[in-house]
């Protein structure tokens, strides 16, 4: 299992023999948290090594975000202003 320091950039996998892209799309990363201090932290972290991030504070823009893309990591609140990260489907 590789672990990812802040300082490396997200890469997708390739096969022997496939070109590589010189300019791949950065992951899209859904946030879902409601707490401001702990958002900054976890954008921070997350657009430092090259993530495409997408902010919400409530399950409810979570699930309306979900409709419109998929997300490649959603990173949950468990306790929000309306419900639990645990009912996000």
């Amino acid at each position: 299992m590789h672990s990812l320091r802040l300082n490396e950039k997200l890469a997708p996998s390739f096969t022997p023999g496939e070109s590589v892209p010189t300019d791949p799309l950065p992951p899209d990363v859904l946030l879902v948290e409601a707490e401001p201090a702990i958002a900054d932290t976890l954008i921070y972290s997350l657009t430092a090594v090259g993530c495409a991030l997408h902010q919400v504070t409530t399950l409810a823009l979570a699930r309306a975000r979900l409709v419109e893309a998929i997300s490649a990591l959603v990173v949950l609140d468990l306790g929000l202003p309306d419900g639990s990260g645990l009912d996000l489907s």
